[in-house]
């Protein structure tokens, strides 16, 4: 008998009509029950006791409960299948509960406009093998289908007003619990996937510390934790990471003996965790293992590179939310591979080969997906289904493979970019006027550094990198990329890499015979890092452009008065400063006056206007009470001022 708390997938598709004649029974019937409906933009009838959440908004359904949910896909002029959308809101139904997902009739004809977001180009495109993959899992889960074509049993009634919290997952809860308050370690990482009561757990422990010690709490933003506050009495005092981070610099001294919370911790940049994981008493610090949000095992190893303090690995296994084993989380788990479990693979080295395969054979066997995906989710934590939809289908993707028979102990995961035979184009980018979709590096190199040939020539960007813990430090990653070189040395100019950085990965490239050309002026959202750009040249217009781009870095970046400049200082040999206005300087100039160049991009030729030309008081000038804009407006005025009174250009 199936048991009544499973939470139900239900996958209808037809046209309008049928599909809202289909709904509007199901509200009927269900009328007094929650409901929430996400779709990319608002349906033309929303039932009463349904809410909207856009797609792009959906994280702030995190840490809600509904009785049933409406995924619904469908699109005036395609699809749009946002598969974080779908995992947050299939986590957010409630024991007993129904997911209702609506496809148009001819679904699998259509292009999915979520394409945009991940294919790096303009149009959207028909991602034949997600559709296949989609396919596959409905029907190895045998997931209800409802079609307008065909006789159809009635929509569920649901029934979520009986589940009780299980007993043992309860216990589990508890004895986790007692397990940090016996507080034997420093720092305690707590994973889950969602629904199994993490944040209550936080509170709970919150509430029982209150009594004897200060417990401080973060979290990447406040919205996040009402899960956590709804389980205790004596809530925390909350600080954002960057504030938390600030008064610890100014003092640590207050915190040595508190205790920190740091809830959802795979979504803070590592350098921040770094930082707070440096202070404090006790930390306990939870993350989502799921992977729209930051897998476990990745980020468990990311933290032990971090600190050497003592760390004590803590899971909660059954859910609270539902029953175990319940058929929408599983579906959606191997749908999306959230369940990032690696193969148990050898730590022998011998028998390994090396090669590139073409996407067509890597998405041809979905073992070898699984296996490539779960891969990146070891190495890269916050791998996403976003990700997942790339390498299905995105284009111009190239993989090198370290492989042993059928297992996969490392890779190369690259994009092509470049080879904009639009002159038109590569100039608006540069003035910053257009920003087309893909060619991250290319695009980059071009705005940011002034490196305009960067957008015509052909490269390839190494986007991941990835091995095994038992092959790392081992010279496979290295000969990874050894073995891309030598394959593109005949029809690239350059390969490029571009990371947060740190003195280890900076010395990995360089030991592969990268040369470091730009770091970005601040630091990543993503990875609280500044995001540092790296060529290996290839062709000889790639060699002449990468001498082109080492002379400019070399010349400009003492200038840019960079955080990382005294720590390059040490690596890198720069030249006494250059306070001459060359002609790559005053085209800058005129750039920023009459076009979009942001003041980072031009701030060592702005340096030099101001060392050559005394009378511009640019001190002045910045000290401007007008708003950012208007300030702006100024500069650009005044620097068009200045290389027209001293340079005679208009």
């Amino acid at each position: 008998m199936k048991n009544p708390f499973f939470r139900q997938p239900l996958i209808l598709y037809g046209d309008a009509v049928w599909l809202n004649r289909q709904l509007a029974a199901f509200f009927s019937s269900n009328h007094n029950k929650s409901a929430v409906y996400c779709a990319s933009q608002p349906p033309e009838i929303l039932p009463s006791n349904c809410t909207f959440y856009p797609f792009a908004h959906a994280k702030n359904l995190l840490g809600q409960e509904w009785d049933c949910a409406v995924y619904d896909t469908r699109q005036p002029s395609g699809v749009n299948f946002n598969l974080e959308a779908l995992a947050i809101v299939a986590a957010a139904i409630k024991a007993g509960g129904v997911l209702l997902v609506l496809l148009a009739q001819d679904w699998q004809t259509k292009v999915d406009l979520d394409s945009l977001r991940w294919n790096g180009t303009a149009q959207a495109i028909t991602p034949s093998h997600f559709y296949q993959w989609w396919q596959s899992a409905v029907e190895r889960h045998q997931i209800p289908i409802y079609q307008q074509t065909a006789i159809n049993r009635s929509l569920p009634h649901i029934a979520t007003d009986l589940w009780q919290l299980p007993p043992s997952a309860l216990v589990q809860q508890q004895q986790v619990l007692q397990q940090v308050l016996a507080a034997q370690a420093e720092l305690y990482l707590l994973t889950a996937k969602r629904g199994r009561g993490k944040s209550a757990l936080a509170g709970m422990l919150a509430d029982k510390l209150s009594a004897k010690s200060a417990v401080l709490l973060t979290a990447p933003n406040q919205r996040a934790v009402q899960a956590l506050y709804r389980h205790c009495r004596h809530k925390p005092h909350f600080m954002a990471p960057d504030d938390l981070i600030a008064r610890l610099n100014e003092n640590p001294q207050p915190f040595a003996d508190s205790w920190l919370i740091i809830d959802e911790a795979a979504m803070i940049p590592l350098d921040m965790l770094a930082t707070l994981c440096r202070h404090f008493a006790h930390i306990l610090l939870t993350t989502t293992i799921d992977g729209y949000e930051g897998t476990g095992r990745g980020f468990e190893l990311k933290l032990k590179q971090l600190t050497d303090r003592t760390c004590q690995l803590l899971h909660l296994q059954q859910p609270l939310r539902y029953a175990e084993n319940d058929p929408l989380e599983t579906w959606i788990d191997d749908l999306l591979l959230l369940n990032n479990r690696m193969p148990a693979s050898s730590n022998e080295t011998n028998n390994l080969t090396l090669a590139q395969i073409s996407p067509t054979e890597l998405v041809a066997d979905p073992q070898q997906i699984r296996c490539f995906y779960h891969l990146l989710a070891l190495a890269h934590y916050r791998t996403s289904p976003l990700d997942l939809r790339r390498l299905l289908d995105a284009q111009g993707q190239r993989f090198w493979l370290l492989r042993r028979q059928a297992e996969i102990g490392g890779g190369i995961w690259a994009l092509a970019e470049g080879g904009i035979a639009d002159a038109d184009l590569i100039e608006k980018i540069w003035r910053g006027e257009r920003r087309p979709a893909g060619n991250l590096v290319a695009q980059a190199l071009c705005f940011q550094a002034d490196l305009p040939q960067a957008c015509a020539l052909r490269s390839l960007r190494i986007s991941r990198i990835a091995l095994l813990p038992q092959l790392q430090r081992k010279g496979f990653g290295q000969q990874l990329v050894r073995q891309l070189l030598e394959d593109c040395r005949a029809e690239l100019d350059f390969v490029s890499v571009s990371f947060g950085y740190s003195d280890g990965l900076a010395r990995f490239w360089q030991k592969c015979g990268f040369q470091l050309i730009h770091l970005s002026s601040g630091k990543e959202a993503s990875s609280g890092c500044y995001s540092a750009m790296m060529i290996y040249p290839l062709s000889s217009d790639g060699k002449q452009f990468c001498q082109q781009a080492c002379r400019q870095f070399l010349r400009n970046f003492p200038l840019t008065k960079h955080p990382l400049y005294s720590t390059l200082q040490q690596k890198i040999a720069f030249p006494e400063t250059d306070w001459q206005l060359n002609a790559d300087d005053l085209r800058q100039l005129h750039g920023f006056a009459y076009a979009n160049r942001t003041l980072a991009a031009t701030s060592p030729a702005l340096c030099r206007l101001i060392k050559t030309t005394p009378q511009f008081d640019w001190q002045t000038l910045q000290q401007s009470q007008d708003g950012k804009k208007q300030r702006l407006r100024q500069w650009r005025l005044s620097v068009a001022k200045q290389i027209y009174t001293h340079f005679n250009i208009s």
